[in-house]
């Protein structure tokens, strides 16, 4: 019986060391996955040039846009417009770039007290004081105009009294409508009585109401359809007025000089209120 277990005794001792050994080994650590790097860090990782684009200054976004450094916000918003409308996708995102750059920089300007803003400027947090004595505050007004009077503020559909803000938008007004009136007058003088009676100067009453429309728009900001509204309303009145004004007057029968044409005399009156409702109407 001993020489069994003698042979047994060798290999439990074996067994034993085995176990203890593969305690004390040390466990295998996980391997951590590799982390996910963003495309923006893993192109300028790789030295790509485009992956920051530069700062555009001051001098490239006026240029871009066409304008000076002393350009109103109007200004630049009528140049951003004006380039967008033939600009591809590239050309658009440049062009909004150095559009975002001058606009920043016209407000840091005026936080930092550099550009002085009217005072007949309001904004959506200031409440409207309300007078008093009857009549509202014409500030409400498109166009900037000054107080107004109420009478003047009640005008069918809601149009009120507001001249242009700039001066040299009032000086392309005066310019053009009174071409226009003088185109008129001396077409009718140069023809024969017989032409003057059938003319009607209807070429420069288009050009008048396309004209009107488009300052409308251009200098007081209002739709295409209020702009279209101010000026038949207006040329309607002119031709009343010039229709009245002829009936009493009789240019055809009693000409005013070598001027005898009804058509044109109406006409001239109908551009004048075009004129007229593009300067004071918005």
């Amino acid at each position: 019986m001993l020489a069994p277990l003698r042979g047994l005794a060798p290999r439990s001792a074996r067994s034993a060391a085995a176990a203890t050994s593969a305690r004390s080994a040390p466990l295998p650590r996980p391997r951590r996955a590799a982390p996910r790097r963003a495309p923006w860090r893993c192109a300028a990782s790789e030295g790509d040039a485009d992956a920051a684009p530069a700062a555009l200054s001051l001098e490239d976004a006026r240029g871009m846009l066409g304008v000076g450094a002393a350009a109103t916000f109007d200004d630049i918003l009528s140049a951003k417009n004006r380039k967008l409308s033939g600009a591809d996708e590239d050309g658009r995102m440049q062009i909004e770039a150095a559009y975002d750059v001058l606009f920043m920089h016209s407000m840091k300007k005026r936080i930092t007290g550099e550009l002085q803003v009217p005072s007949g400027v309001r904004y959506a947090d200031v409440p409207q004081a309300k007078k008093r004595g009857g009549g509202s505050s014409g500030s409400g007004t498109r166009g900037g105009a000054s107080q107004q009077p109420a009478l003047l503020q009640k005008l069918p559909g809601g149009v009120g009294v507001a001249t242009p803000r700039a001066a040299s938008a009032a000086a392309l007004q005066a310019a053009v409508f009174g071409g226009l009136v003088a185109w008129a007058l001396a077409g009718a003088l140069l023809e024969s009585p017989e032409a003057q009676a059938a003319d009607t100067a209807g070429l420069q009453l288009a050009l008048a109401a396309a004209f009107a429309v488009y300052q409308l728009r251009d200098a007081k900001r209002l739709s295409i359809g209020r702009a279209a509204g101010i000026t038949v309303g207006s040329m309607v009145a002119g031709i009343m007025f010039g229709a009245l004004l002829n009936a009493w007057l009789q240019v055809d029968v009693v000409p005013i000089g070598s001027f005898s044409s009804p058509g044109v005399f109406v006409t001239e009156w109908a551009i004048v209120a075009v004129a007229a409702g593009c300067f004071f109407l918005a």
